[in-house]
């Protein structure tokens, strides 16, 4: 199984109907104050939930990669739970499955200190947990997603009311600003596929929020990457959902039985993966 397993956690908008109310009537009345602007609230719950210090989350992905006829679909799943996001002194868990031309690989991952803890089917060992840095470090990750969203693109947002109270937004992102903003998640992307590309050219780019109360309860994103892999012509859609659990409760995280006598091994050594 290669060394890097994408995290893609992902974090997410929020968004609001905004009215501007005026004076009315034959007498002038003093105005009402101004609501805040969609981007005002977006990139304000984007730094909320950018300022959890514990998340509890699902992560799906569906990725589709066609190239030379061939088509080869790899489905990931990952549930993350971490705290102390914004100290010293994270502690993590992420429990994946993944399927990849046939296979499925399941793997559990625990953080604490200096040490990540991992279990893949029988399998039970610790590594650094610097060298885990750019691996599984998928609480990191989310971050990459919590990123202020340009006033320009929200201007004709509408929202759209569940009947539970939630609210939806879905947000068409031009190619260059969707590669700006998100050009981590993209890597990643590009790097769970099983061969990096050299170039690639993004289209398609969607991304839908839904919130309940003053938190983003759900972060979608679908994107098409056309790529260039070694000269030969593939295209890869991808969609990501992400689920919070109770967004700003307290979070527990269960380390895996026995997790202290691990065995010790080194991420250089290739024949481990």
């Amino acid at each position: 199984m290669k060394k890097r397993i994408v995290a893609l956690i992902l974090a997410v908008v929020m968004l609001f109907t905004c009215a501007m109310l005026g004076g009315c009537g034959e007498k002038a009345k003093a105005p009402e104050a101004e609501k805040d602007s969609v981007a005002v609230i977006v990139n304000n719950a984007l730094k909320k939930n950018e300022q959890l210090d514990a998340i509890s989350a699902v992560m799906k992905m569906e990725m589709s990669m066609k190239m030379e006829g061939m088509t080869m679909d790899i489905p990931l799943t990952a549930k993350i739970k971490a705290k102390n996001l914004n100290k010293d002194g994270m502690v993590a868990s992420v429990d994946m499955t993944m399927s990849m031309m046939g296979q499925e690989i399941a793997m559990q991952m625990y953080q604490e200190g200096e040490w990540a803890y991992m279990v893949m089917d029988d399998i039970k060992y610790k590594v650094s947990a610097k060298d885990m840095e750019g691996e599984m470090d998928y609480a990191n990750s989310a971050k990459d997603m919590l990123k202020e969203i340009p006033e320009e693109l929200l201007k004709d947002v509408k929202i759209v009311e569940g009947k539970d109270g939630s609210k939806t937004v879905t947000i068409n992102f031009p190619a260059d600003k969707f590669t700006e903003l998100y050009t981590d998640v993209i890597n990643d992307v590009n790097a769970n596929s099983g061969t990096e590309a050299d170039e690639f050219k993004i289209s398609d780019a969607v991304v839908t929020v839904t919130m309940v109360g003053d938190y983003v309860t759900v972060f979608d994103m679908s994107f098409k990457m056309d790529m260039t892999i070694e000269g030969v012509k593939a295209t890869t859609t991808a969609k990501v959902s992400l689920t919070y659990d109770d967004p700003g409760k307290e979070v527990v995280i269960t380390p895996p039985e026995g997790y202290q006598n691990f065995e010790e091994i080194d991420m250089g050594d290739e024949s481990m993966f």
